[in-house]
């Protein structure tokens, strides 16, 4: 009950201050931005559906929205987020131990200095594999990746690679393990290759990890700085 009154308080605030559409998925945004298909069903179905539901019901029990698929998708997001970075780990440190329970990353300085270096020097093509392989590969086929603009897609991969070099040098530097919310943390940086947009956050430890990888941080702001 505390958590819901809490989330009925953020999504009064969305309605009030949001525009009518809210942003669709950020995946479907990307695929947009690169002129592929893209489902944008997303956006009316907050608005119309979960942000009144949720907003009007005086109790957990009003609450109809289907809270165990939010849940499967998050951690299947969370799963698929965890493989991925796992098997480029072993790519960069093969001695690494990934296991949940013998979790073993951290890095020598030699071996850092080493990983670091190439976190670097591999640009852009990197930060497209990577967004290719983690955010908007669901959502292509093979017709469609003959189609991208590559200028294109290292503008709109741009933000999330220097998320992620910044996570994975964090690991490797001082053998942090994953935390079960990493990959949504990062995946909100997707749509800030857009000039103009900014992420607004009170989260410390993502700053950290993000200056690690040489983020631009002007692309992260606090409420309090609007005077909220």
């Amino acid at each position: 009950e505390d958590t819901l009154k809490r989330t009925k308080n953020i999504l009064r605030l969305i309605a009030e201050v949001c525009e009518k559409d809210l942003l669709p998925d950020f995946d479907q945004l990307a695929l947009q931005q690169l002129k592929l298909p893209a489902n944008l069903a997303d956006m009316r179905t907050w608005r119309d559906g979960v942000i009144p539901e949720v907003s009007n019901a005086s109790s957990l029990a009003d609450v109809t929205v289907d809270i165990e698929k939010a849940k499967a998708r998050r951690n299947q997001h969370t799963r698929e987020f965890r493989l991925a970075t796992n098997e480029i780990i072993h790519n960069v440190l093969p001695n690494a131990e990934t296991s949940e329970a013998g979790w073993q990353v951290k890095a020598t300085k030699e071996e850092f200095d080493t990983i670091k270096s190439e976190l670097w020097s591999s640009g852009m093509e990197c930060g497209i594999h990577l967004l290719l392989l983690m955010r908007i590969a669901p959502g292509l086929n093979d017709t469609d990746a003959e189609r991208l603009d590559p200028a294109a897609l290292a503008r709109v991969a741009q933000p999330y690679y220097r998320g992620y070099r910044g996570w994975l040098a964090t690991t490797f530097k001082t053998g942090r393990k994953p935390r079960a919310n990493d990959a949504i943390d990062l995946h909100f940086l997707l749509p800030l290759w857009q000039d103009n947009w900014v992420l607004l956050t009170e989260e410390t430890r993502l700053r950290k990890i993000l200056k690690e990888g040489d983020f631009d941080l002007t692309k992260l702001r606090r409420l309090e700085e609007f005077g909220v």
